[in-house]
């Protein structure tokens, strides 16, 4: 008796500060923005800040393009009441980086990536700043932003796949870090789209950029 009381007290002087160094790593890294998974290079493959429409863009039922938040706001993409997916033209991505500024009124505004038969990869954000993963309608993940919104706000949100990684950032800050382990694995490639994870729902899409990884030739 006295020895395994002897064991577990010298086990958990051992082992309690290795946990709780790592735990406070994990969310210090977190505050000031270390990521966790190292990215290949990457280089730029598109962009639109909306200034004016560009026929890439298959806007479903429900979206507008026009000026955002009142007099003197820059055009964006508006979608309102139940809209419809909407995906950026015909392209199909495996390893792709998105980010977008997103003002989430109502609902919930989505991000996809990989979207096609197989379904997609999601990032979906709400008004009060909480921020979901998913895989199709299945919650990978979880959490919320560190600021609470009080009224509509502005957020960018930068979302990456690669391979079976997915990593999600939420104002400069590493969100969600996690590998895909489905047992059929990861979502084949496909497309970029935006839809309403909730609906009715009110947002706005600006500022949309998408980097893939780097051929040889290209790295520096």
């Amino acid at each position: 008796m006295g020895i395994n009381r002897t064991t577990a007290i010298v086990v958990g002087t051992l082992v309690i500060p290795v946990l709780v160094i790592a735990a406070g790593y994990v969310i210090f890294s977190r505050f000031i923005g270390l990521r966790g998974f190292e990215e290949p290079p990457l280089v730029a493959f598109g962009a639109d800040d909306f200034e004016s429409f560009q026929l890439d863009w298959q806007l479903g039922h429900g979206w507008e393009h026009r000026p955002a938040g009142g007099p003197g706001m820059t055009p964006a993409l508006v979608a309102s009441g139940r809209p419809e997916p909407t995906r950026y033209g015909d392209h199909v991505f495996g390893d792709v980086v998105v980010q977008v500024r997103l003002w989430v009124e109502e609902g919930e505004g989505r991000l996809h990536l990989r979207a096609g038969e197989a379904g997609s990869y999601a990032v979906g954000l709400g008004p009060t700043g909480r921020v979901r993963l998913y895989r199709n309608e299945s919650i990978l993940s979880e959490e919320y932003a560190d600021a609470v919104i009080s009224g509509p706000a502005w957020h960018t949100i930068r979302f990456g796949v690669f391979g079976n990684q997915l990593v999600v950032d939420v104002d400069g800050k590493e969100m969600f870090s996690l590998a895909d382990t489905a047992p059929d694995g990861p979502l084949p490639p496909g497309g970029i789209a935006f839809s309403a994870g909730e609906a009715p729902a009110t947002f706005t899409v600006d500022d949309f950029a998408v980097w893939v990884p780097a051929t040889e030739d290209e790295q520096p």
